[in-house]
């Protein structure tokens, strides 16, 4: 158990300034310091949480009581004396059940009472209180084992997900034994952790059977056959089922005669190397052999026609779903054509929505036509265009002569200043600064 130990000390919230309170009988802090209080239960859940990922408890799925202050004692810290507190706060809080409970339970345990905790509430409360105790009047922790609940939820979501690759009917029965072994096979890991491989024990595997039928509703079990399906187990699960155990049977006898056969094979070579030949021992081992190889073929041949009945059974129960789904799919079709109201229907909604579009189709040609009588000639506003360019053109002509007669009276006005107009050449863009000037001198 000294893993236990290791995980104390290697753990995050059980660092040495915290461990003395930890150990310590904090029940006082939940009224004087109830942040605490609190702080020292999450530390011990999560503690208990990593043991069942480490699988550091004797089971996969339960936490046996037996011993447990003694392997989480701390040479310098003595033994949790909180432990029984935490452990009853796990069971208050549903993540541990005690095992009686769970055995005895006709229930789901996911199914939510309100009657029966109220009433229970109440008389532990006022009258005695009945909640679950893990100590004793010493304080000192009661032998029990509880079981986590969280662990089979795991486990369980990993296994379907292995069984949901093999769809067929045949893989969906096991004997009890048979599935154990397959289970174990599996090499199932929990926790995301890649060395830590879940072997179920006796008490595991049982109490993993009942939770898938009871709790989680993902199989059937009737006496030794185990069925993955929520259907009652029938006569023809059970005609399947011995199909299979023969070809189980078998192939293990088969292994058994191929072993054997290997062996007397060995055995022959190593006469013959001898230098003492013994030809009645070789005889009778190659006589042995011979028998063994034509068993191993009679077996094999047997082999071969059980495993052909089962493929053709996975493929016949194939047909059925494939049938059931064709039929479920014609009278979902059937209702579906009776709402739309047949062909008729149909033709005649089709043929009413090309009415409406030809009617659209007539009403914009109408529209169309209306406009027609609001179209401008182009002749017309070829005419107009051309009395706009003579307009343009004769309003050039007037500029020009304006600036022809502005000249010239500029000149005599030279004339009167006695100025030599033709000695000076006036440019177009200097007209208005001269004539600023002339206006100025003449004022």
């Amino acid at each position: 158990m000294s893993g236990l130990r290791d995980t104390v000390h290697s753990h995050s919230l059980f660092t040495s300034s915290r461990l003395y309170s930890l150990y310590s009988d904090f029940r006082k802090l939940k009224e004087v310091n109830p942040d605490g209080y609190e702080a020292n239960l999450t530390a011990w859940n999560s503690l208990i949480d990593e043991l069942f990922q480490k699988g550091l408890f004797q089971h996969t799925f339960i936490l046996d009581t037996k011993n447990l202050e003694e392997s989480l004692t701390l040479s310098s810290y003595g033994k949790p004396l909180c432990l029984a507190l935490v452990l009853e706060e796990l069971v208050r809080s549903n993540d541990l059940i005690p095992y009686a409970e769970f055995i005895d339970r006709k229930d789901s345990i996911y199914l939510k009472r309100w009657v029966k905790p109220f009433l229970k509430q109440f008389i532990n409360h006022y009258i005695y209180d009945t909640s679950y105790k893990l100590s004793d009047r010493n304080n000192n922790l009661k032998v029990d084992k509880l079981i986590s609940k969280k662990t089979l939820e795991l486990f369980e979501s990993e296994l379907l997900k292995e069984l949901t690759q093999k769809k067929s009917v045949t893989a969906q029965l096991f004997h009890r034994e048979e599935l154990k072994n397959y289970i174990n096979s599996l090499n199932i890991k929990l926790f995301s952790r890649e060395n830590r491989v879940i072997h179920l024990s006796d008490l595991d595997f049982d109490i993993f059977l009942k939770y898938l039928e009871r709790d989680s509703n993902k199989i059937r079990v009737c006496g030794d056959v185990v069925k993955f399906d929520t259907e009652q187990i029938t006569d023809q699960d059970i005609s399947i089922l011995e199909i299979k155990s023969l070809v189980i049977k078998i192939t293990k006898s088969n292994d058994l005669l191929s072993d054997k056969i290997n062996s007397a094979t060995l055995a022959l070579k190593n006469l013959v190397k001898q230098k003492s030949y013994n030809k009645e021992l070789s005889f009778n081992l190659l006589k042995s052999r011979k028998i063994a190889e034509n068993s191993l073929a009679k077996q094999i041949s047997s082999l071969n026609q059980l495993e052909s009945i089962i493929y053709k059974i996975d493929e016949s129960a194939t047909n059925i779903q494939l049938l059931d789904a064709l039929q479920k799919g014609t009278i979902i079709l059937k209702g579906l054509n009776t709402q739309i109201g047949g062909v008729e229907k149909v033709e005649s909604i089709i043929d009413e929505l090309e009415g409406e579009k030809y009617k659209v189709e007539k009403i914009t040609e109408r529209i169309n036509d209306l406009s027609k009588g609001d179209e401008i000639d182009n002749n017309d506003l070829e005419v107009e265009l051309d009395e706009l360019l003579k307009q343009e053109t004769n309003q050039k002509l007037s500029v020009v002569d304006e600036e022809r007669h502005t000249e010239e009276d500029i000149s005599q006005k030279l004339r009167q200043l006695k100025l030599e107009p033709t000695s000076v050449k006036i440019k177009e863009d200097q007209h208005e600064d001269i004539e600023e000037s002339l206006n100025t001198q003449l004022s």
